[in-house]
């Protein structure tokens, strides 16, 4: 991440350390067999729109 820091912008960049809350969600699922409910699925939604809503805003 050091390194994509170096070629990105911050503002780009840190939107997209959300990302390790939907991998948690899934390795729990997979791992520990947790349950996964509509508002667990939902919160894995909007977090994954909202990073790409974000990053595609890196245009120059």
């Amino acid at each position: 991440m050091i390194v994509a820091y170096r070629y990105g912008k911050l503002s780009v960049l840190q939107p997209m350390l959300s990302l390790n809350y939907v991998l948690s969600i899934v390795l729990a699922a997979l791992v520990l067999k947790e349950n996964i409910t509509i508002l667990k699925c939902i919160g894995v939604i909007v977090i994954i729109a909202g990073v790409v809503l974000i990053a595609g805003g890196d245009e120059e």
